[in-house]
């Protein structure tokens, strides 16, 4: 019973004033769950009123169930397919309040973290018998001229913008099921292309017990494997970074947010296909798994490191993506070392395991060097190729706003950036920069006892000076090249990953030593990091949105940082999750099935071609689509993405190479016919070929059949090109030619 007068009608007046809010709310939003919402708040404030014992914890549930309501919102109201999230939001405040009256939440979360594998591979299992993934590939509904992208989607959007992954690496993956997964293709190519080169697309080769994640295209077929590929990589990529975590941490709770932290950060999102998310996932692999290489001596964990010891260094090597690898592979090896000498008393190494070094080193030494060697050819094509070529960098190139997270990331999901496209302006989730100025007070403080775990720190604050002093300054060419960073080119993802991780150890070692903060001192850096982040603001970033966003998003930064500091961590990290699930979580959509690959109109009549005439030879033309989309559906389309150059096609067309340089590279091939001589030139983008095709020189590359988005029929009588018009889809925008052979 509620003693005091005062406090029963304040509860009833903060009842009112919900129920109006709400009522507001419906007339703004429209949705029904504003008033389930509104009955969740009303309860919340009446246990607030009535229950003495747990008011901390109902104020912070209060909190809590606030950020969700206005996150879950927002996210319905500018992100298509995510209704869904109301209900799923209403089910998860009532499993908090739940937790918090049972007084089971430790319970649950030791029971997730003791059975965490067992309950990754069940979510694995029923997301792949669902084919469930997050693959852009519904945008083909509008390529193809189809209509709504988002039919096949549960959740999100497909992203145009991620032309990588669904119009490059889906259509290279799903035709190797044509292939007989084979490492030279002609699906594309009239010399052929080497498939590990592609994006490291499913081959039958020894490498293919270091590529677990396209194990399920060769087990399952393409639709599986597509949910294989994207579940496997979220997943595994989740169990990763906890045991990152755990490692530079030693706790459960900060490790668990941190597997979130880093995995949903926008720069993992936006570039989860097709080969960054790759290079950090196998770099964090090589890390945990080198940790517990050395420590610890049971038999099992022994066994078990050597074998996935040989898996990670397979993967990492054939990502075949210097400009990450070398940055992101010499701070892995640093905080290795530094994890090491900080637990050095646990480490367990005699002769036997010398022989599992020797076994490491000589199985993956077989393995790549069973790719490498036969493949040179390719390799030195691709290099010496005109874009992307070597690349060779000093650095230099970036400024002072790329020390910071960057704002914008947690509106992009939401509207597509102004000035660059949304994956260039993705980063980590981080306050590198704060934890940078943190440190020497932290080092120099005599009141932490426990000294050793500085030594991880301050790996992590040498490392991050350097990757500063590369980004900003740039390196002399003779320290660039001895130092192998002349290869990197993406230095500021690099920095975003390890600032990351420096944030998740200055949490945990600021939570272990909380009586050594200094409040004052907290706040003085606060004041100044955030200052220094809005003064770096570019004057582009107005341009996307005005002052009073960045200003917003910096006091929501610093409301998170001075909870922490004040020991309320809960409240922190609530903030904290809102902002990670705003700007990582809604990146990607949640898709099942391919059917905007398999299910067009046009998708029968391929298929009868297909299997009548599987060797004959297409072009699609006055599309950036339709070529891989052939390619997708085990086609045989000669413009389709090529890695490195088709020479042997491109000379028949350019005797004289007089355009060498416009396709000596990395291409998409845009095909138009005209009656003009043929010309071609890179005028749209450096990764792109656009080929003014005569028409008469597709009797050169021996063109059986052309798809166009256009009507060239009568290009083609003007001609005396024989051909027939084999389909026309019901919307007049997709059809095919039948070249006939000259009589």
């Amino acid at each position: 019973m509620i003693k005091d007068k005062k406090k029963l009608i304040l509860s009833l007046l903060i009842d009112v004033l919900i129920f109006v809010l709400c009522l507001l709310s419906f007339r703004i939003v429209g949705t029904k769950y504003i008033f389930v919402y509104g009955a969740l708040l009303i309860g919340l404030n009446a246990l607030y009123f009535i229950n003495e014992d747990v008011r901390r914890k109902i104020l912070l549930l209060y909190f809590q169930t606030i950020v969700i309501i206005v996150v879950s919102i927002f996210t319905a109201l500018f992100l298509p397919n995510a209704t869904i999230l109301l209900p799923i939001s209403v089910i998860f405040i009532f499993s908090l309040y739940l937790l918090v009256v049972s007084k089971k939440a430790n319970t649950v979360f030791n029971f997730i973290i003791k059975y965490r594998y067992l309950i990754a591979l069940a979510i694995f299992v029923i997301c792949v018998c669902f084919q469930v993934h997050g693959s852009s590939v519904s945008w083909y509904e509008v390529a193809m001229g189809t209509g709504n992208p988002y039919d096949n989607e549960l959740f999100g959007a497909a992203r145009a913008i991620r032309t990588d992954e669904f119009n490059v690496q889906l259509p290279y993956y799903f035709s190797q099921y044509y292939n007989d997964y084979q490492q030279i293709s002609y699906q594309m190519s009239i010399s052929g292309q080497d498939m590990i080169l592609g994006y490291n697309a499913p081959v039958i080769n020894l490498l293919l017990i270091g590529k677990p994640f396209t194990w399920g295209y060769i087990l399952f077929g393409n639709a599986y494997g597509l949910s294989w590929y994207w579940m496997s990589k979220l997943l595994l990529g989740m169990l990763v970074y906890f045991e990152v975590s755990k490692i530079l941490t030693k706790n459960n709770l900060i490790s668990f947010f941190g597997m979130f932290y880093v995995v949903f950060s926008p720069a993992m999102q936006w570039w989860f296909c097709p080969h960054m998310y790759d290079v950090f996932f196998w770099g964090a692999a090589l890390l945990a798994i080198g940790y517990h290489f050395f420590i610890g001596d049971e038999k099992w964990k022994k066994v078990l490191t050597t074998v996935l010891a040989i898996q990670a260094f397979i993967c990492f090597i054939i990502a075949l993506f210097p400009s990450l690898q070398v940055s992101v592979g010499l701070m892995a090896v640093a905080i290795l070392i530094a994890t090491l000498v900080r637990d050095r008393k646990e480490i367990s190494f005699n002769k036997v395991d010398i022989v599992r070094v020797i076994i490491v080193a000589v199985v993956v030494c077989l393995a790549v060097g069973s790719y490498l060697i036969p493949a040179l050819d390719e390799i030195m094509k691709t290099s010496s190729t005109v874009y992307p070529g070597s690349r060779a960098s000093l650095g230099g190139d970036r400024n002072f706003i790329d020390l910071f997270s960057n704002l914008m990331c947690y509106l992009t999901p939401f509207k597509d950036s102004s000035f660059t496209d949304n994956c260039a302006v993705s980063t980590f989730n981080h306050f590198g920069l704060f934890c940078i100025m943190l440190y020497p007070f932290l080092f120099f403080n005599k009141r932490i006892k426990d000294r050793k775990d500085l030594i991880v720190g301050g790996t992590f604050f040498v490392v991050l000076l350097i990757q500063i002093e590369f980004m900003l300054f740039g390196f002399p060419e003779w320290l660039a090249k001895i130092t192998l960073f002349s290869y990197i080119n993406r230095m500021n993802l690099a920095y975003g990953l390890t600032a990351s991780l420096f944030t998740i150890w200055t949490i945990n070692f600021l939570v272990k030593n909380r009586e050594s903060i200094q409040k004052p001192l907290f706040a003085i850096l606060i004041l100044v990091y955030s200052l220094l982040n809005y003064v770096a603001l570019r004057e582009e970033y107005f341009t996307y949105m005005p002052s009073i966003y960045y200003i917003v998003a910096i006091v929501l930064l610093i409301f998170a940082m001075w909870m922490f500091v004040i020991k309320k961590y809960s409240f922190s990290a609530t903030v904290l999750s809102a902002l990670i699930f705003v700007s990582g979580m809604t990146v990607n959509p949640v898709s099942i099935g391919i059917e905007a690959i398999s299910s067009q109109e046009v998708n029968p009549t391929l298929e009868q071609i297909r299997q009548e005439d599987q060797d004959a030879t297409w072009i699609a033309v006055d599309s950036f689509y339709n070529q891989n989309f052939l390619l997708a559906n085990g086609i045989k389309a000669i413009n389709a993405v090529n890695f490195y150059p088709d020479f042997e096609k491109w000379e028949l067309i350019d005797e004289n190479h007089e355009y060498s340089d416009v396709y000596n590279r990395y291409a998409h091939i845009i095909i138009t016919l005209t009656d003009q001589p043929t010309t071609m030139d890179n005028s749209t983008a450096p990764d792109m070929v656009n080929l003014n095709l005569n028409v008469q020189d597709i009797k050169k590359w021996n063109v059986d059949y052309i798809m166009s988005t256009v009507d060239y029929s009568n290009l083609l009588d003007q001609q005396n090109i024989e051909y027939t018009e084999v389909f026309v889809d019901s919307n007049n925008y997709n059809r095919i030619y039948k070249i006939e052979e000259e009589k």
